[in-house]
């Protein structure tokens, strides 16, 4: 079976007309590295306040690598592609991959207060970025996985 369209050995940017960023990533260990610049300057662009750059960063970094690791399994040929904006006071991400379907928010929170050794693996990373988002979606559409992240950028309670 073919694969969706060849990713890019190095990230692919576009510029959207609403000042948002679109860019194909290369779907090896290597994206997260490529991604990252791309996460500062879009930062910087837009005056997100360190609060809200955190929250992106970190929020990236977990959804990427998780796709690349698990999701891509990390294999070359395969589409990845994160889309930023910000739109009405709201900063709007989405991480769209061909990879094995899985919703990263169908899991349960892990019950932090066990003691290490009694903890199921795996989950903490998404709960955490459950917590620096105001709304984290998941969806499948065709043969593509979709996360959808919202934060508004004024006062957080």
């Amino acid at each position: 079976m073919p694969k969706s369209e060849d990713a890019p050995a190095k990230p692919a940017k576009t510029r959207v007309g609403d000042g948002g960023r679109r860019i194909r990533l290369p779907t090896g260990l290597d994206a997260l590295e490529a991604l990252i610049p791309e996460i500062e300057g879009f930062s910087a662009e837009h005056g997100l306040d360190a609060s809200a750059a955190f929250a992106l960063n970190v929020a990236l970094d977990e959804l990427v690598n998780n796709v690349v690791s698990y999701g891509l399994r990390g294999g070359e040929g395969h589409f990845l592609e994160v889309r930023m904006r910000v739109a009405g006071g709201r900063l709007e991400v989405e991480v769209e991959d061909d990879g094995v379907a899985f919703d990263p928010f169908e899991r349960a929170a892990p019950d932090t207060d066990l003691p290490l050794e009694e903890r199921s693996i795996g989950g903490l990373g998404i709960e955490i970025v459950r917590q620096l988002m105001d709304e984290a979606r998941y969806e499948r559409q065709g043969n593509r996985n979709l996360v959808t992240l919202r934060r508004s950028l004024g006062e957080r309670e």
